[in-house]
């Protein structure tokens, strides 16, 4: 069945909540004596008494509004108290505010998918809850019982209520007029049909929003207001009609009555130029007038894309989805220097951006701890004192870590083009009067993960590969326990430092000979890179074995093994990271250490072994293992015959490439005659006479004469 546009999108159910004077109600919370006070909030600067951010109902029916400052409050409403927002950093600590948001967040995502839009509002996606309580209700529709603090934008439809009436103003009216509307709109959408069937689902998202405030009262001590709709844009607008502590729902039936009397400007989007030119181009005051207009007649003035949206607008449909999202998708701070606090040197801008950054870096890291994400891009926002020109900019760079110091140098490194100055100058034009850092870009961390870099490259974070058995049944017992000597900080330099002398170290042991009949070909180390056998080594293992069955002999093995890291300071446990038997994972160029105090005389058995399998040609592999190769006939072990394949494979190369390369006086892609080619060969060049081998300097200087 075909839909009908005005059809589109009626199925759905979405609220809006909004706190009512939310910093009012958090300063009321920390301090009872407030309730029911005029009371306003002001920023940290007491210059005539501060700039009011926040004003309480009580106070507004006084006059006073935001933007105000606390002086011309007092002459407005003498008993008017002030709360000012704690400073932190030079600048306005919100920290208290923004936790009180995320309790309320916390206690709205226990009812359904919440989006969350400011510190004080958010979105609330009510359709999946709502057909489910359609189910449990069973063709039961709600009583104006469960409504108690609902308008119907609408309802009645008669006059005999006067929304504009103060509060209080005929309360009592007022409350009977709510209570009429709300009883007749929910007996006309029980008898009706389709519509009636979006009205009920409407009615019943206006249930659980009920539930859902009185939650938030309960558990944090706020009260809010609500809009409930079809849409985001239809609930943000029904959200203030009835405020405050009150929720109203818009049926679409109401929508074009709201609208024939509604601004463009209070629609989303049309409050800027877009607004502006709508007005002028169309002739229109009220987002109601414009449906007057075709979609083909909107297209010629604003395009396809705007057009549609327009005509869709206009008659109460839009389309954006909610997304479930709890936490804001940027952390940023900001600074205005208005006035004669405009930065106009380089170290202020300096000291500001630092200033900036640390309390970012605090954020951020409380953000991590909680959420278990990180944010990867760091913006840097800027406006100066260009006299009318347009002087705001804003440039992003990466972000590598949470320190600072670093986010600091990185803002100050995008705004130096931004200084006409030069740059060894010490002022700063023009004069920047608001600074702004902003964290963005999140990615989730796993829970217990180290993202900073310190971590991983530290020698007491656990290696990569699984520890191998020590190697003491073969090459000796266990070392001795050394002395604790205690984690300390080390650095790259004396990582490599440490490096070099166990070169050194390595080099000297590997000139000590186990035959000591003169052959020293045979070396337990392999410091040059060459390949040692599998089978070699493990058959010096199993000779260790016996030897030390027989002798019992206890030697210390000195082998070290530590983590070379990158890290600037990282912190190495000497007992953990220097005393590791583990050749399975070292390097082939690592060497085997010698203590200096070992005993030769003792490892005879060893060296008797040795040399005589050396005398009958140190071949430690057993025939089977051995291949013929097919190019050269030579006999290989099937290990090496890959690599020596190779080498054959090598060699023809290089004949290929110096054939191709024999004749340098001819241009490539060129061909010789081959009666020339054989005249070549059979007629070698002549060779230079070979001059004596002895002459005297006196025989040089008559030949010249």
């Amino acid at each position: 069945m075909m839909v009908s546009p005005m059809e589109r999108g009626l199925d759905r159910v979405v609220a809006l909540v909004d706190m009512d004077c939310f910093y009012v109600q958090v300063e009321q919370r920390l301090n009872p004596a407030l309730r029911g006070q005029p009371c306003a909030v002001v920023q940290y600067k007491g210059y005539q008494g501060g700039g009011i951010i926040a004003v309480s109902y009580e106070a507004r029916a006084c006059g006073v509004t935001r933007n105000m400052r606390g002086d011309e409050a007092r002459k407005l409403c003498p008993t008017i108290k002030l709360a000012r927002v704690p400073e932190a950093h030079g600048k306005a600590d919100l920290t208290r505010y923004r936790e009180a948001s995320v309790q309320v967040i916390d206690v709205m995502s226990q009812y359904a998918i919440v989006e969350r839009a400011s510190i004080d509002e958010a979105y609330v996606e009510l359709t999946a809850q709502v057909q489910e309580k359609i189910r449990q209700m069973e063709g039961h529709v709600p009583i104006p019982s469960q409504l108690l603090r609902t308008f119907v934008e609408g309802w009645p439809r008669d006059d005999e209520c006067e929304k504009e009436k103060p509060l209080n103003d005929c309360e009592d009216a007022k409350e009977a007029c709510r209570l009429h509307g709300v009883t007749t709109w929910l007996q006309l959408t029980a008898s009706d049909g389709a519509v009636g069937n979006a009205d009920l689902n409407l009615s019943i998202g206006a249930t659980i929003i009920e539930e859902m405030r009185a939650a938030i009262e309960a558990e944090t001590g706020f009260r809010c207001s609500a809009g409930i709709a079809h849409n985001k844009m239809l609930a943000k607008l029904a959200c203030g009609l009835n405020k405050p502590n009150r929720q109203t729902i818009l049926p679409h039936s109401s929508v074009p009555g709201l609208f024939s009397g509604l601004p463009l400007g209070k629609i989303r989007n049309l409050g800027g130029k877009l607004g502006t030119s709508v007005s002028e181009k169309l002739g229109v005051e009220f987002i109601g007038d414009v449906v007057h207009y075709s979609k083909q007649h909107l297209e010629g003035h604003f395009g396809e894309k705007i057009s549609g949206w327009l005509y869709d607008v206009c008659r109460g449909l839009e389309f954006e989805p909610i997304r479930p999202r709890n936490l804001p998708k940027s952390i940023g701070c900001s600074k205005n220097f208005n006035g004669p606090e405009a930065l106009d040197t380089r170290e202020k801008v300096r000291y500001w951006l630092k200033e900036l950054a640390t309390e970012l870096e605090e954020r951020l890291v409380k953000d991590k701890e909680t959420n278990q994400r990180v944010a990867k891009q760091l913006t840097v926002g800027v406006h100066m004192d260009t006299k009318g020109q347009n002087g705001t900019l804003s440039r992003c760079s990466a972000m590598t870590r949470y320190d600072a110091n670093k986010i600091a140098a990185d803002a100050l490194a995008l705004l130096n083009a931004c200084n006409t100055a030069g740059r060894g100058q010490a002022t700063w034009s023009p004069a920047v009067t608001c600074l702004q850092l902003s964290a963005c870009k999140f990615s989730e961390v796993a829970v217990g993960g180290t993202n900073d870099i310190a971590g991983y490259l530290s020698a007491n974070a656990k290696p990569l590969l699984p520890a191998l058995p020590k190697m003491g049944s073969s090459f000796g017992t266990p070392p001795k326990s050394v002395k604790d000597r205690g984690s300390r900080t080390i650095g790259i330099a004396e990582l490599f430092q440490r490096a070099t002398a166990k070169n050194q170290q390595c080099s000297q042991a590997t000139n000590m000979s186990f035959d000591e009949g003169g052959d020293n070909s045979t070396k337990e180390g392999n410091c040059k890179g060459e390949h040692t056998s599998f089978f070699r080594k493990e058959a010096l293992s199993a000779i260790h074995d016996d030897d030390d069955d027989d002798s019992n002999s206890q030697r210390p093995d000195t082998m070290e093994d530590f983590v070379i890291s990158t890290s600037i300071s990282p912190t190495v446990d000497d007992d953990s990271a220097e005393t590791t038997p583990d050749l399975a994972v070292r390097s082939s160029n690592r060497c085997l250490e010698v203590d200096s105090n070992l005993d030769l005389q003792q490892d005879s058995g060893i060296i008797d072994t040795l040399s005589k399998m050396k005398k009958e040609g140190g071949n430690f592999i057993s025939p089977e293992d051995m291949e013929n190769c097919n190019e050269c006939g030579k006999t290989v072990s099937m290990w090496e015959l890959p690599e020596h394949s190779d080498f054959h494979f090598a060699q023809s190369l290089q004949k290929t490439f110096s054939a191709s390369c024999e004749k340098p006086g001819l241009m490539r892609g060129t061909s010789m005659p081959a009666s020339q080619r054989a005249k070549r060969r059979a007629a070698p060049p002549a060779k230079r006479k070979k001059a004596s081998a002895n002459h005297t300097l006196d025989s040089f200087f008559k030949k010249s004469s």
